[in-house]
């Protein structure tokens, strides 16, 4: 199973839009496919919620319940997982924050931010991260 993780230091980039599109994108490729919703803004849920089409599934999870939330997918044959995060600001590479625990699990980690310094210095907080985790 392939693991999505979209993760962003600061709101609004585009983590959710990216997560659901993704997931759509999977579903219409023929695989099936879930977003986990960890933002406690739960806007990819109420996004799930309020769609007539039954894929893909929207999970609301806590981080501490995502492992095991991506056993019970893979079990069930599922293809790709979206992971919707809520915005960090975590800078401490060696603390299994809420980032970090996703980053870790994630096969592919997507970092969206807009063309500003505060974004881009966010960035560089959880690329950090990701390099020291040798993740792509």
């Amino acid at each position: 199973m392939e693991i999505y993780a979209i993760l962003s230091g600061k709101g609004g980039t585009g983590k959710t839009t990216l997560a659901v599109h993704l997931s759509v994108a999977a579903e219409l490729s023929g695989e099936k496919s879930i977003v986990v919703d960890l933002d406690p803004q739960g806007s990819a849920t109420d996004w799930g919620t309020s769609r007539q089409a039954e894929t893909p599934v929207v999970v609301a999870a806590d981080p501490t319940r995502l492992a095991d939330i991506l056993k019970t997918a893979e079990a069930n044959v599922v293809d790709v997982a979206v992971i919707d995060t809520a915005p960090h600001t975590d800078r401490d590479v060696y603390t299994q924050t809420p980032a970090q625990i996703t980053a870790n699990l994630a096969s592919l980690v997507i970092i969206p931010c807009r063309a500003s310094i505060f974004d881009l210095t966010e960035v560089l907080a959880l690329y950090n991260h990701i390099q020291h985790r040798r993740k792509k």
